[in-house]
């Protein structure tokens, strides 16, 4: 049986199948082609050149399975390795130069220290001598929030193909990815807490207030946690460093005080958490007794009584917000029946008047007094006074406001509605007088920076003027033009000045636009 099977496979007729492929003389004569090759017997038989067609092998579907894995294997493999080259190609240009032209760089720093230095963040004093021609740039968490920050200033043309406020918003986003991936990997050094500190500045400035707290909140837990709030804590640093955590605990407290309001009546962390010494460093006017204060800037605190003392312009910018906090716990709570009447000597009001009187009793032990520095016109003559004056016109300007709420004509309606029918006279009198006298000294304040010259770009303190031209808003409508007129120049001197800040800030005048809807009606 085996034999008739070998026969048959050798016989070239006894093959009942067609073959596989037929040659080309069988294909066209539609013959039965034996397949052999080659040449098949019919074309040996009639003596024909038998040619066959070449045919391409198809894979079978395992076969194309398993070359599609391959190939999907090789693709993600090179993917990757790009990947990865990408990414040492971007921590090299991060580690040498920032990817954007070196003269954003230049004007950006520089922009940084000329208009919102210690305004009012005592942040980054040791970058004040910073030469990008020589110096290595900051790290990408501080750099980035610095040029969104400072950015906004700048009057040149960018030529980087996109428009400032592009170029800003560009910044701003780049700077949250750092910060995420900072988070993410629980890396909060002190370069962390600088970034932030300056990005909650640009983020409270353009209206993005829940982000701003938000971030705060966060700086102040992280720096309670790693124990950067306690008296201890600068012991052993090197100069630069205690400076250094110094400027971010308060930087945190300032910031944190400035976005109260009526959403936010509470701080994050209470002024007794803070236990450090205050800023001893910063601008000084003339007659600032060096020896005095460096024997005695280790010892002061925010809540101690240290006479003979004398502060510099940056502790008093941390106290005054310490009582711009306890202003703001009094104006915004809901009055009651149970309340102490405002004229007595035991309500919140009189303790708040006694703490304006010690912070200004100190203004005058350190030489920070109008009577002592004189004008901020100075600078015309003096420009190194420059930097002393831009920070000493923001505690003036948060003192005087201060005063202005404690005496703003609706603010003591509100909280004297329940004892309406039994306030003393001359309680109504003295409010009024006092709430005048501020909102005034907040006009000339306004005129000595615009004679100055001084670059204010301060959004916080563009609220606060607008506190102060709502007082001088009520007293356009007065009967006497002795009043309505004067108070009509200045409250359109206040409002000049918002809107000047918001050039830099527009979110800033939804502050205004209450306050503009009315000067039709006024004028």
């Amino acid at each position: 049986m085996g034999d008739d099977r070998a026969e048959r496979r050798q016989s070239p007729y006894g093959v009942s199948k067609r073959a596989r492929q037929a040659c080309g003389n069988c294909r066209r004569k539609k013959s039965k082609c034996t397949g052999e090759k080659p040449a098949c017997s019919f074309c040996v038989r009639l003596q024909q050149d038998c040619v066959y067609a070449r045919h391409q092998h198809s894979p079978s579907n395992h076969e194309e399975d398993l070359r599609g894995s391959e190939l999907a294997t090789s693709h993600g493999t090179r993917l990757s390795a790009i990947e990865t080259q990408l990414k040492q190609m971007a921590a090299a240009i991060d580690d040498t130069q920032p990817p954007f032209s070196k003269a954003i760089l230049s004007e950006g720093i520089k922009l940084f220290f000329s208009e919102y230095y210690n305004q009012p963040c005592p942040l980054l004093s040791e970058l004040y001598t910073f030469n990008p021609e020589t110096d290595d740039p900051p790290p990408s968490i501080i750099l980035y929030p610095m040029l969104a920050l400072s950015m906004r200033s700048s009057h040149t043309y960018l030529n980087e193909g996109v428009s400032k406020w592009e170029l800003l918003d560009r910044f701003t986003r780049s700077s949250w990815d750092l910060f995420a991936e900072a988070y993410s990997a629980f890396d909060f050094n002190d370069e962390y807490l600088l970034g932030l500190c300056i990005l909650v500045q640009v983020d409270a400035g353009d209206g993005r207030m829940e982000r701003a707290r938000t971030q705060v909140s966060l700086g102040l837990q992280v720096a309670q946690s790693q124990g950067l709030l306690s008296a201890d804590s600068l012991d052993g640093l090197e100069p630069i460093i205690r400076t250094r955590r110094q400027e971010i605990v308060w930087s945190l407290f300032l910031l944190d005080r400035m976005m109260l309001g009526a959403s936010s009546r509470y701080p994050s962390l209470p002024s007794a958490a803070f236990e450090l010494p205050l800023c001893g460093n910063g601008p000084t006017p003339r007659n600032w007794n060096p020896q005095m204060q460096s024997a005695t800037s280790s010892i002061v605190r925010l809540h101690t009584e240290a006479n003979h003392v004398q502060y510099s312009v940056l502790s008093l910018n941390i106290k005054i917000m310490s009582i711009w906090e306890n202003v703001i716990v009094d104006v915004t709570r809901s009055p009651s029946d149970t309340d102490v009447p405002l004229w007595r000597h035991n309500s919140p009001r009189a303790s708040l008047l006694t703490q304006i009187m010690e912070f200004e009793t100190i203004c005058q032990m350190s030489f920070h007094h109008y009577s002592s520095t004189g004008p901020p016109t100075r600078v015309l003559v003096d420009p190194s006074l420059r930097d002393y004056f831009v920070v000493w016109i923001y505690f003036q300007l948060v003192l005087s406001v201060t005063q202005c709420c404690l005496n703003h004509p609706f603010i003591i309606y509100t909280q004297t509605i329940h004892h309406r029918h039994v306030m003393p006279i001359t309680f109504l009198q003295k409010s009024y007088e006092q709430s005048m006298i501020y909102a005034n000294w907040v006009a000339r304040l306004l005129d000595d920076i615009e004679n100055a010259h001084l670059a204010v770009r301060n959004p916080f303190l563009g609220r606060l003027v607008a506190i102060a031209a709502s007082i001088h808003l009520e007293y356009t409508i007065n009967q006497n033009p002795k009043i309505a007129v004067p108070a009509r120049m200045k409250f359109e001197r206040c409002v000049n000045f918002v809107k000047r800040v918001a050039q830099e800030w527009p979110d800033m005048m939804k502050t205004v636009s209450g306050s503009l809807s009315f000067v039709p009606k006024c004028m």
